[in-house]
Formats: structure tokens, C-alpha cells, sequence
């Protein structure tokens, strides 16, 4: 939802107060004349996602090759606090993560499968020849 709501110029401020995620495809109605659902809104979403990480893949940033400070996985562990003892797997994470939203694990590129969804085919056809 971030992402439709950074493109839609709205504030993340005014997004976080509202009660229900039903207003943005309400709002996108209103100021466009559109007739989406939050189903499409959703999907839009995460059609600029992946578009956004394949620009970057092509440009060289791959989240893969990002490290991520000792301290934010908790190495070491922390000895007192709510996350006393707590130690994030790293592995697991990305894999379960990479899993969720259809990316190769090995590569980060998104799915040829995902990005034929979503209506990226000239994407797919960059990615994946």
C-alpha cells in the first residue's frame, strides 16, 4: 500500500490515520473518475514494487549484496530488554521473504511467472529473455 500511496502524492501521515485501507480505492475513484477495487489497488501496488526493483537490478543494486548491521540481527544479542536473547536468522528471513513476494532466492529477480501477472511482460522479456 506504501507504494500507491507515495504515487498518489498522498501523506503516509494521513494514510496511517485513516480506520480502513477501503478509502484508498474510494479516494483513487473521486480524484480520478477511475472504478477500482482494493484488489486492483493492491495489485498496482505491487506492480510498482517489482517494476521499481527490476530498475535497480538493471542499474546494479541488488538487496542480496546489502549487509545488514550486526546489531539490527541482534549479533550479539542483546542481555536485557524485550528482545534480550533474540537473535534474527538471517538465512531464513530473506529465503521466507524471497518466497513470499516470488523473487528468486539466488538472484533477487523477480519471477518471470510474477512479473507475466502483473503486466511487465517487456520486463519479464529483460529479465528473463
Amino acid at each position: 500500500m506504501m507504494h500507491i500511496i507515495n504515487s498518489t502524492g498522498m501523506c503516509m501521515f494521513g494514510y496511517f490515520c485513516l480506520s480502513n485501507v477501503v478509502a484508498i480505492p474510494e479516494f483513487l475513484n473521486a480524484i480520478t473518475g477511475w472504478n477500482v477495487d482494493l484488489e486492483e489497488v493492491i495489485k498496482a501496488g505491487d506492480r510498482i514494487a517489482n517494476l521499481r526493483h527490476a530498475f535497480n537490478l538493471r542499474e546494479g543494486i541488488n538487496p542480496l549484496e546489502l549487509k545488514f548491521p550486526d546489531r539490527a540481527l541482534g549479533k550479539p544479542a542483546q542481555t536485557a530488554g524485550p528482545v534480550a536473547g533474540v537473535t534474527v536468522d538471517e538465512d531464513t528471513l530473506l529465503k521466507e521473504y524471497m518466497a513470499a513476494i516470488d523473487w528468486e532466492p539466488g538472484t533477487a529477480k523477480p519471477s518471470k511467472k510474477k512479473l507475466l501477472e502483473l503486466g511487465l511482460d517487456d520486463v519479464a522479456k529483460d529479465l528473463w529473455g
